[in-house]
């Protein structure tokens, strides 16, 4: 038998909303893309990620791997695909900052806050 508490149906909550945020980010993301590579960072990645580049700069590692992978599947251009990426990156990212901020205790009122925000002022000086 399972019992639900107040911590389970709180992390059930929380991960709810962090799949929302999830898919929010990634709708919101993939609307604003860009279909093809917009001139300025978005060619330089293109062509520094996929090999056309005679000097390719030794930054974004992670990235080139993924970008890399996501170039050799069919379906779009080479741009539209990497733009792919970075939405899906972007959206993953939104994620873990709503999970890491959703960890934040937030158990103390407004008066406690100032009160030892007051009193740590005053001890400094």
């Amino acid at each position: 038998m399972s019992q639900t508490t107040p911590t389970s149906s709180g992390n059930l909550l929380r991960r709810a909303i962090g799949l929302a945020v999830l898919a929010v980010a990634a709708v919101l993301f993939a609307t604003t893309m860009c279909p093809g590579a917009y001139p300025g960072d978005s060619a330089r990645l293109v062509v520094e990620q996929c090999g056309l580049d005679a000097f390719p700069a030794l930054s974004h590692p992670i990235y080139g791997l993924m970008a890399r992978a996501f170039a050799d599947l069919p379906g779009g251009s080479l741009a539209l695909r990497l733009n792919v990426v970075s939405v899906v990156f972007s959206a993953i990212a939104v994620w873990l900052v709503y999970l890491l901020t959703s960890r934040i205790q937030h158990n103390r009122t407004f008066e406690e806050t100032m009160a030892r925000f007051n009193a740590a002022h005053v001890q400094t000086i």
